[in-house]
């Protein structure tokens, strides 16, 4: 019975990682915490054989086991795929260095000068339009063009400096 819900218990948190994961790869879902990314990065490698092998040593039935191994295997294979290039190149979050613009009419919507720091190459940046679902979670847009002349953005540049950057 506890081996059971041990193992549904990894299941259901395997598919919130690998949701999060999906949502941050196909859409313009971002996660801005660094740590929240290593977890969830650390997460689909380390869960995938727990996963596998708890459903192996519950599971009484032979075609159950080969089922759920096989989907958890090729979840596994494919994430791998396609993240080996995703975990390379974009385990950096963004960092907010200057709100430019606010929103009037929402408090969660604001467009920023963002930076990323990629090592010996320097650093990157953008000017998005963001919206902020919590302090973690984000939905990112380029930002349109003639912004100066929408009446729904209000100038403001502000300085955060999320990086700690002297000069930039």
């Amino acid at each position: 019975m506890i081996k059971s819900l041990y193992s549904r218990f990894l299941i259901v948190i395997f598919t919130v990682v690998l949701s999060l994961f999906l949502l941050h790869i196909l859409t313009p879902f971002e996660i801005k915490s660094l740590f929240v990314k290593y977890v969830m990065y650390l997460g689909l490698f380390v869960l995938a054989p727990f996963i596998t092998i708890s459903r192996m040593l519950v599971s009484k039935k032979w075609r159950e086991k080969g089922v759920t191994s096989f989907f958890i295997i090729l979840i596994l294979l494919v994430v791998s795929a396609i993240a080996l290039f995703v975990i390379l190149f974009t385990t950096q979050s963004w960092y907010t260095q200057t709100i430019l613009y606010e929103n009037k009419h929402s408090v969660y919507k604001k467009v920023e000068l963002q930076m990323q720091d990629i090592g010996a190459l320097g650093y990157r940046n953008r000017e998005v339009e963001v919206t902020y679902l919590t302090s973690l979670f984000m939905f990112v847009s380029p930002v349109r063009e003639n912004i100066d002349n929408n009446p729904e953005w209000k100038k403001v540049e502000i300085e955060v400096n999320e990086m700690g950057l002297e000069d930039y």
